[in-house]
């Protein structure tokens, strides 16, 4: 997962920032903090927002932690080198890799969500056909490193026109006026739900932190030498990309205070056809496809990296794991929101064994890979019978179960060898 560089370190941490951004511009980040305000109120989009901001500076302490263990470490391949023997790690970065190749498959729903906003395409028609554009992007550009110049004029666009998108509705329509229908039409939005918002909270930061911790452009900040670069490149992205959920959530409310409410692609679909000018909704919408062609093309990139002796070609990544993905996606049609909890339970299941190989070490050996798939059966079970935040939580505790009745158990039989 080293194919792509991260920015020269004699660069400023604007640069890594937004390489970070670029990176981090997901449908997730875009639709899921929105579609969780339709779900669970308004409220909800800010604790999403706050949530991913927690994940970049907890991560921060992590890689710092990591960097202070091996200071000349260069990748997470590495690391996990260190942490295992090669048996161990060639499968452990083969489970890391399919995992880290479904962010393909997630990225194509986003597709498809722009497709609904501009054509009102079918979802899973339109996730077809981002799947594809993404495949024949990576095919023709195999060699280069297409737009890598541009990313800072495409970032700088989408943010431009995403204020113009939030500003306009406030200037047509007053905000009172705006408050006033959301609490017409849509009063249980504007209750505020302790207990559910903070299984909410636990269950979202777990899947994000399990996330980054994974993630290639991540680790790549372990090269800088400055401790000062690091941090503070993670905060500032964290803080921008909080402004992301926000701002998506933000879009809704002009919409949803006339009574409009549904499937977050149909929201948007209204959103998209209240712009003043259909120049500006496809250029806007151009933009983002363009921000997740970019990310697609460095997922296929990390995923074939050559650094190591393990093969993941991209035969791998689309003809089973993308498939298998899109045809479960046609069958039973999540929305995006489900599909959030869904993968979410992979990456809740990776938390625990990565930070204990952090905190120890000594590596766990197999436990480590024996956790996540155990942790990924009980969550997914616990989806059927309890529903999305039981199931993430559920996989957070028993991976945590398991780490430490292993600890508990080679500490037992070192005193009897003693």
């Amino acid at each position: 997962m080293n194919a792509i560089k991260p920015p020269r370190q004699g660069l400023g941490i604007g640069v890594t920032t937004t390489y970070l951004l670029e990176r981090w511009i997901t449908p997730f980040a875009l639709f899921v903090g929105a579609e969780s305000m339709l779900n669970y109120g308004v409220l909800a989009g800010f604790l999403f927002a706050l949530t991913g901001f927690l994940v970049f500076l907890c991560f921060s302490f992590f890689i710092l932690r990591v960097k202070k263990q091996s200071p000349n470490l260069k990748s997470m391949s590495e690391w996990l080198s260190f942490k295992m023997d090669d048996l161990e790690s060639e499968y452990f970065q083969r489970i890391l890799r399919g995992l880290y190749s479904l962010d393909i498959f997630i990225l194509g729903v986003g597709g498809g969500a722009l497709w609904y906003a501009a054509v009102r395409l079918p979802m899973v028609v339109g996730t077809g056909i981002s799947l594809v554009i993404l495949g024949l992007i990576s095919w023709i550009f195999d060699k280069t490193e297409w737009g890598r110049n541009y990313r800072i004029y495409i970032l700088g666009i989408f943010f431009a026109l995403l204020v113009f998108f939030i500003v306009y509705p406030f200037l047509v329509n007053p905000i009172q006026a705006i408050y006033d229908g959301i609490r017409l039409y849509h009063p249980y939005l504007l209750v505020i739900q302790e207990k559910e918002l903070a299984l909410y909270i636990m269950a979202v930061f777990s899947i994000f932190m399990g996330r980054i911790l994974i993630s290639p452009s991540a680790w790549k900040l372990v090269e800088y030498k400055s401790k000062m670069k690091i941090r503070s490149s993670l905060l500032l992205a964290g803080a921008i990309w909080a402004t992301l959920p926000i701002a998506f959530s933000a879009l809704l409310y002009p919409v949803i205070s006339q009574g409009t409410i549904g499937p977050i692609e149909e929201v948007f679909y209204f959103v998209s056809r209240s712009t003043p000018s259909p120049i500006i909704k496809f250029v806007f919408l151009f933009m983002i496809g363009l921000i997740f062609l970019r990310a697609g093309r460095h997922i296929v990139r990390s995923i074939r990296s050559n650094e190591t002796d393990i093969k993941f070609k991209n035969h791998i990544i689309y003809l089973y794991i993308v498939p298998i993905a899109y045809v479960l996606y046609s069958i039973f049609q999540p929305t995006l929101l489900d599909l959030f909890f869904m993968i979410g339970i992979l990456y809740a299941s990776i938390l625990i064994p990565m930070v204990f190989m952090v905190i120890f070490e000594k590596h766990g050996g197999w436990v480590i890979p024996f956790t996540f798939l155990i942790s990924i059966l009980f969550g997914g079970a616990t989806y059927v019978i309890e529903g999305r935040f039981m199931a993430i939580l559920g996989a957070v505790s028993i991976s945590l179960f398991i780490m430490l009745l292993y600890k508990a158990s080679m500490f037992f039989i070192n005193q009897i060898k003693l």
